[in-house]
């Protein structure tokens, strides 16, 4: 509810702070207002289309921005900066729903946000990156910055500039997202974006990024998950993990690479045990201990 609320207040507050500009692109306040309903309307059904469809959601709101900004190139471009400016408004409002809602999460962390109900079982106590506050704090930047442009090639302003912030975003992620090439289907749209607007620096990044390898984390707390309430062995990507208690002190056993056992031993931390003390202790054939404490 508290997401609904925040979406509704932020297409709201962006409409409305756009209108006063109106008169630099010679456009009316009611004439705006339409062509941004118009646009509203256009998301909406996208979003009605694909539940009729698929059962569920499956597009973002970056997926309704580009419907908005298509709608309204051909129906009245001149509108095209005040809705950028909009947009702008209304993501740096709905990423504060998404922070409370617990959708968009960021990475395990030592220094973050927690959540419990609001988040799948596997990602419950977990401690993560604010990554929505740090991107709706961005978007106000942005905001702003588009704000002064307008009439001077605002939308393009925005449209950079939140690719650019989007792209590293993406990279603090945690929750399940779909990659192609180790890039996310939101890194790719980034990346067009830059292409269409004639610049290539933004490419080069993603090729350096796509060099590199990605960690799971989904598929890592889902593997510690599965570890901790079924027993066994529990996979992901090139980690395996089992779960026990003795006494007073829980014990994993980590079969990694040695390069990796640290990262994968804070990650565990971050992930069940945010404010534990972990000890990291090397076994045999490849294997590790992390055995967990109580906090002091």
């Amino acid at each position: 509810m508290i997401y609904r609320i925040c979406v509704f207040a932020g297409v709201i507050a962006g409409v409305s702070i756009a209108t006063p500009f109106a008169s630099r692109v010679d456009l009316t306040p009611p004439l705006w207002i339409a062509v941004a309903v118009l646009a509203i309307c256009v998301a909406l059904a996208l979003a009605a289309i694909t539940k009729v469809l698929f059962a569920h959601e499956t597009f973002s709101f970056l997926h309704y921005q580009i419907a908005s900004i298509a709608v309204t190139a051909l129906v009245l471009p001149q509108a095209l900066d005040l809705l950028a400016l909009a947009l702008a408004i209304t993501q740096a409002v709905g990423r504060i729903g998404c922070l409370r809602a617990g959708c968009c999460h960021g990475r395990p962390s030592r220094f973050g946000i927690r959540y419990r109900d609001e988040v799948a079982p596997h990602w419950s106590g977990a401690r993560v990156l604010p990554v929505q506050a740090l991107e709706s704090i961005a978007l106000v930047v942005i905001a702003i910055v588009t704000a002064r442009a307008i009439g001077n090639g605002a939308l393009l302003v925005y449209a950079l500039s939140y690719a650019c912030v989007r792209f590293a975003t993406e990279l603090l992620r945690g929750d399940r997202r779909r990659h192609f090439l180790r890039l996310s289907e939101a890194q790719w749209i980034c990346v067009a974006t830059s292409i269409h607007a004639g610049t290539l620096w933004l490419t080069a990044l993603a090729f350096v990024v796509a060099c590199i390898p990605r960690r799971d984390y989904d598929a890592l707390a889902q593997a510690i998950h599965r570890a901790r309430n079924a027993g066994g062995i529990a996979g992901a990507q090139d980690v395996h993990i089992s779960y026990g208690v003795s006494e007073t002190v829980k014990h994993y056993t980590l079969s990694v690479a040695a390069r990796d056992a640290r990262t994968i031993a804070r990650l565990v931390r971050d992930l069940v045990h945010p404010d534990a003390r972990v000890t990291l202790l090397p076994g045999n054939r490849g294997t590790f201990h992390l055995l967990i404490g109580d906090a002091p």
